[in-house]
C-alpha cells in the first residue's frame, strides 16, 4: 500500500477509535469493551507513528 495512503487510513481509524471511546466511556470503571478501545487506540497510534518517523526517514 502507497505509505501517504497508509497515513490516511491510521489516521481515520484513529479518529474513529477515539471517536468510540468518547461515545462509550460515561463513568469512572473501565469495562472491558473500554478496555478493548483503549488499546485499539494505542495500536493503532502505535501504527501511526511508526509511519510517521518512516516518512521521516525516508526524506
Amino acid at each position: 500500500m502507497n505509505p501517504k495512503k497508509k497515513l490516511i487510513v491510521f489516521s481515520l481509524l484513529l479518529v474513529i477509535s477515539v471517536t468510540n471511546y468518547l461515545r462509550i466511556i460515561k463513568d469512572i470503571e473501565v469495562k472491558p469493551v473500554g478496555f478493548l478501545s483503549i488499546f485499539a487506540i494505542g495500536a493503532i497510534l502505535g501504527l501511526l507513528f511508526q509511519e510517521i518517523i518512516a516518512k521521516l526517514k525516508n526524506r
